[in-house]
C-alpha cells in the first residue's frame, strides 16, 4: 500500500496530463502552425513529430530518474537501444515506400524535425519543462520527505 495507493496514482495521472499538455503545446508554440492537411507533409506534421519525440523523451528520462540505479549500464544501454529503435521507426515512416503507404503525410518529416535548430530547441525546452515536475518531486522526496527505504540507505 505504501508503494502504490490512490494518492500516488492520482499524482501520476495529474503529471501525465500536465506533461502531455506541455509536450504538445510547447513544440506547436515554438515551431508554430495549426494548419492541418492530412494528405501532405507540412509544418503541422513536423510539430506533431516533435511533440511525439518529446513524449518519448519524457518517458525515457522518467524511467531513468525513478530507476534505482539510473547511471548503471543496465539502465543506460536499454535506453540508448530504445532511442535507436525510435530513430529507426521514424526513418522507416519517413523514407521508405511502406512508410509512405502507411502515412504519406510523414514523408521526409523526420529530417525536417531533426534538421532544424529551432525544432531541436523546442524538443529540449518542452522536455525540460515537462520533466521539471518530476525533478522537483524527487528532490523534495529525497531531502524533505525521504521514504523509510531512503532513510535506511543513508543510515538515518
Amino acid at each position: 500500500r505504501q508503494l502504490f495507493n490512490s494518492k500516488l496514482f492520482a499524482r501520476w495521472m495529474l503529471f501525465g496530463v500536465v506533461q502531455g499538455s506541455i509536450a504538445w503545446a510547447v513544440p506547436f508554440a515554438m515551431i508554430g502552425t495549426y494548419d492541418y492537411d492530412k494528405t501532405q507533409p507540412g509544418q503541422f506534421w513536423v510539430c506533431s513529430a516533435a511533440a511525439f519525440t518529446v513524449i518519448n523523451v519524457i518517458v525515457w528520462v522518467k524511467l531513468m530518474l525513478y530507476c534505482e540505479s539510473p547511471l548503471a549500464l543496465t539502465t543506460i544501454v536499454p535506453t540508448v537501444g530504445v532511442f535507436l529503435c525510435y530513430i529507426m521507426a521514424l526513418a522507416c515512416l519517413g523514407y521508405t515506400p511502406p512508410g509512405k503507404s502507411f502515412q504519406p503525410s510523414m514523408w521526409h518529416v523526420p529530417g525536417n524535425v531533426f534538421g532544424k535548430t529551432e525544432n531541436l530547441v523546442a524538443i529540449a525546452a518542452a522536455s525540460a519543462a515537462a520533466l521539471l515536475l518530476d525533478v522537483v518531486v524527487l528532490l523534495l522526496s529525497f531531502f524533505v520527505w525521504p521514504s523509510e527505504l531512503s532513510r535506511a540507505k543513508r543510515g538515518r
